[in-house]
């Protein structure tokens, strides 16, 4: 079971930062559509300066004694949400991925879509756990939905797969 953790909104460079840190942590388990490549400071600044923050809500995830321990970005994408999550990998199997997929469902306003890496199991059991359905498989890396908040066809249309039903 995890320890109790909290959530902050990043609003500063210096939770920024810590995102990056986390980011550049977790790249061999984010890379579902292309290959992630490292990011430094000024790359991450950039980024932040110009992402659109009316459309992605971020939030950084910090245990009991306030160290920083993961973060969420949960990104409007029009008729779906999609979220990305990432935790230092020194703190995995402490029950916070559950956590925090907990979280941003009920953060989501909007139907969520997703992707996953097959070989990520910790990831894939927690989708599983967690209502999320496979709707198409490629390359290594699923294509999730959460068949409660949508229907199937929009989420063919949403990844750009054929609906055969």
């Amino acid at each position: 079971m995890a320890m109790s953790i909290k959530y902050k909104f990043i609003t500063d460079l210096n939770q920024v930062e810590i995102m990056r840190q986390i980011y550049n942590n977790n790249l061999d388990a984010l890379s579902t559509k292309e290959k992630l490549k490292y990011k430094t400071s000024a790359e991450q600044i950039n980024w932040w300066n110009n992402l659109d923050h009316t459309k992605v809500m971020s939030w950084l995830y910090y245990d009991e004694n306030d160290k920083p321990i993961g973060f969420l970005l949960l990104t409007d994408r029009g008729r779906f949400n999609t979220p990305m999550f990432a935790i230092f990998k020194e703190e995995w199997g402490k029950g916070y991925g559950a956590r925090i997929i907990q979280d941003y469902i009920l953060q989501s306003t909007k139907p969520l879509a997703g992707s996953q890496l097959q070989s990520n199991k910790a990831i894939c059991h927690l989708n599983k756990k967690f209502g999320w359905m496979i709707i198409s498989s490629e390359n290594g890396v699923d294509y999730l939905f959460r068949p409660e908040y949508y229907t199937y066809n929009d989420i063919c249309v949403y990844h750009g797969i054929k609906n055969d039903l």
